[in-house]
C-alpha cells in the first residue's frame, strides 16, 4: 500500500463526517486518494503547527492526541538518518 505514492512526504486531511471517512477509506489505503478534496498533499523539510485545542495526529501509523500544552509542535526532515542495506 502506498500512501503516498508521489513525492509529497506529508498529507493533511480536514475535519469531516464519519460517512465520508468510509466512503474515501477505499482510496486513501490504496493511494488512490489525489482527488479526495479534504486531502492535501505536499513536501516538506520542516513544519511547524500551532493550535490551541486538542487535535489527533497520526504519525507513521501511531495515533495520538495532541494536547495545547504540545505546541509548537514542530517536525523535522532528518536526510540519511538511517542506513538501508539492500541485498545484492
Amino acid at each position: 500500500k502506498k500512501i503516498l505514492p508521489g513525492a509529497e512526504n506529508i498529507v493533511s486531511c480536514e475535519q469531516t463526517s464519519l460517512l465520508r471517512k468510509l466512503l474515501v477509506k477505499g482510496p486513501i489505503e490504496k493511494g488512490r486518494h489525489d482527488a479526495v478534496r479534504e486531502i492535501e498533499h505536499f513536501s516538506a523539510s520542516r513544519i511547524e503547527i500551532q493550535n490551541d485545542e486538542n487535535i489527533p495526529l497520526q504519525c507513521d501509523g501511531e495515533a495520538e492526541i495532541l494536547a495545547r500544552c504540545d505546541f509548537p509542535l514542530v517536525m523535522e526532515r532528518i536526510p540519511d538518518l538511517y542506513n538501508v542495506i539492500v541485498p545484492a
